[in-house]
């Protein structure tokens, strides 16, 4: 993450200290007052967000695997908050990381009761260099921090880098079923110095590996992911997609 955006982020959590964001201190979806900083919906919104969670099978690797969204990208305030963060508005890293962490204890029946290793998806480097920054990797580094708070007794461990990105990909969204598999074709590799820890954490049932996203629209990129962690020898059932929202899947 560049020293820019790291710096903005610092003067968000300065101004957030002293001054308050006044224009979020009411939940956006009941009105109610949020006490807890950088949440913009309150916990109970996610909850009852949760109760609706859309589940996705995918019968096209060797066993099932799970993605989970918390909000529909349909809804006009969540899809502004996400096209916000990937305009400049970094600072919607800390709400999307906190709602996530959240929304994975809900999940959980409140206890973090698992090791959890916590990846993102890449970034194409076009993208990149327009926005000097993966708003996926944002997420998960303050998903992550947020966790660490909980002070579990379990690992909570961030890969960075797990995953990179080999060439630049058309918008999926536009693409039918077979465009997409075609365009998602070699689009990403295995970062192989992590070779030596999937293979350590692969035999205990109580490691799981999350993938961060911020919209899953196709759900096709996460399944391209999860097949790169099958091949180096993670069982997939342990793989679990976590984004912030997702349309339903077709």
């Amino acid at each position: 993450m560049r020293f820019g955006i790291k710096l903005r982020l610092y003067v968000f959590k300065i101004l957030e200290k002293f001054l308050g964001l006044i224009s979020y201190r009411l939940c956006k979806k009941c009105k109610s007052k949020i006490t807890e900083k950088y949440l913009f919906i309150c916990k109970d919104c996610i909850k009852l967000q949760s109760a609706w969670i859309n589940l996705k099978t995918f019968q096209n690797i060797d066993s099932e695997m799970k993605i989970y969204f918390l909000f529909q990208y349909s809804d006009k305030l969540i899809r502004k908050l996400i096209l916000d963060l990937k305009n400049n508005h970094v600072e919607l890293a800390y709400f999307w990381g906190l709602a996530l962490s959240e929304f994975l204890i809900y999940l959980f029946n409140s206890k973090i009761n698992r090791n959890i290793y916590i990846s993102y998806v890449p970034i194409s480097l076009e993208k990149f260099n327009l926005r000097n920054y993966n708003q996926a990797e944002l997420i998960a580094i303050y998903f992550h921090k947020f966790l660490l708070k909980r002070k579990s007794e379990n690992k909570i461990v961030l890969l960075k880098d797990l995953f990179l990105r080999t060439k630049n990909t058309e918008a999926l969204f536009k693409l039918n079923s077979e465009e997409r598999k075609e365009e998602l074709n070699e689009a990403f590799k295995f970062n192989l110095s992590y070779k030596p820890l999937i293979e350590k954490i692969s035999s205990s049932r109580e490691n799981i590996i999350l993938i961060i996203d911020d919209i899953s629209t196709t759900g096709n990129t996460i399944v391209n992911l999860s097949k790169l962690l099958i091949d180096n020898g993670f069982p997939v059932e342990r793989v679990l997609g976590l984004t912030c929202t997702g349309r339903n899947f077709e």
